[in-house]
């Protein structure tokens, strides 16, 4: 074992160095937002907003989504949230129920890296879908957790 921690550790002095020598700077971030039901009120079954923008060169390696209040209210009888990108608006979420009860255990994790175009930025988007037109929500709240790097 104690072999296999120093090989480790030879590896990530040499990535290191290598990092150094070619000017290369990969820096893993984990980004926090948040958006509550008037950020996704549209007139309209499905609303999208972009939440970031992400520079080019960045790899997405996933997302956590978690909701603090339901979405709910004004007859809507279900709602989702899915991450993604223009084209693929579930790329990096897929549909989480944000209708359901609040709990520690209410959120998802996906785990689905991906690099973005190298060349221009790129808009992170969250969509809401529900039942009938998002605008008639009341209340609700969701946390976004995405975790990426810029590897350029």
């Amino acid at each position: 074992m104690v072999r296999g921690v120093d090989q480790q550790a030879n590896t990530t002095r040499r990535q290191r160095r290598t990092a150094q020598t070619t000017g290369i700077a990969i820096v893993p971030q984990a980004s926090y937002y948040k958006l509550d039901y008037t950020d996704l009120a549209a007139a309209a079954t499905a609303a999208t907003v972009t939440f970031v923008t992400l520079p080019p060169g960045a790899v997405v390696f996933g997302a956590k989504i978690k909701h603090r209040t339901a979405f709910g209210g004004g007859g809507i009888g279900s709602y989702t949230i899915e991450i993604g990108i223009t084209g693929s608006l579930d790329k990096y979420m897929p549909a989480f129920n944000v209708f359901q009860a609040v709990s520690n255990t209410a959120l998802s994790f996906d785990w689905t890296p991906d690099a973005e175009n190298h060349g221009v930025d790129t808009e992170i988007k969250a969509t809401a879908r529900a039942d009938i037109d998002t605008d008639n929500a009341t209340q609700g709240q969701v946390e976004i957790w995405l975790f990426w790097a810029l590897c350029k």
